[in-house]
C-alpha cells in the first residue's frame, strides 16, 4: 500500500465517489470537489461553484459527475461543463450514474431514478410500491 500527500489547500480527500477513463487517471469524488489522479498526484478540476461530488461514471469518453445538490456535469480538460437538460431535474444527490444502450444514461438519486436520452430527463416514479425513492446504486 502507498501513501500519497496532498497540499494543505485541497483539504480532505473523502471519497464519496470513484471512475477511471482509457488514459489511465483516476478520478476521484470528494465533498471538496472533483480531483484527477495521475499515479503521481491529485489535481483539482474546476466545476464552478459546485463542489459536492457523490457519483461518477465513464460513458463513453466522457466522465460524467453528479452532485449532492442534484445538478449533473460533463468533466472536458480540467472543468465541469454543465449541459443543458430538457425535462425534470433531479433536486437531490446523484447517488449513482449508469451507462445504459444507445446512449442512454440512468441516474439514481435520493428521489428516485432518471433517464437521460439525447439530453432530454425523464423521471420514473416509485408505482411499485417501494418503501421510499431513495436509489442507492444503479446497475446492470
Amino acid at each position: 500500500m502507498h501513501h500519497f500527500p496532498i497540499s494543505e489547500q485541497q483539504g480532505s480527500l473523502s471519497i464519496q465517489a470513484m471512475a477511471s477513463d482509457s488514459l489511465g487517471y483516476l478520478y476521484v469524488g470528494t465533498p471538496n470537489g472533483l480531483y484527477r489522479f495521475n499515479g503521481q498526484q491529485f489535481k483539482r478540476m474546476q466545476s464552478g461553484a459546485q463542489n459536492n461530488v457523490t457519483a461518477l461514471a465513464l460513458i463513453g469518453e466522457e466522465i460524467w459527475v453528479g452532485f449532492d445538490n442534484g445538478a449533473l456535469g460533463i468533466l472536458n480538460a480540467d472543468s465541469v461543463y454543465f449541459p443543458i437538460f430538457r425535462g425534470a431535474h433531479p433536486e437531490s444527490a446523484v447517488t449513482d450514474i449508469l451507462p445504459g444502450y444507445d446512449s442512454l444514461v440512468w441516474v439514481g438519486t435520493e428521489a428516485g431514478m432518471f433517464r437521460i436520452n439525447k439530453r432530454e430527463i425523464q423521471t420514473f416514479p416509485n408505482t411499485i410500491s417501494l418503501t421510499d425513492n431513495f436509489i442507492y446504486t444503479c446497475r446492470s
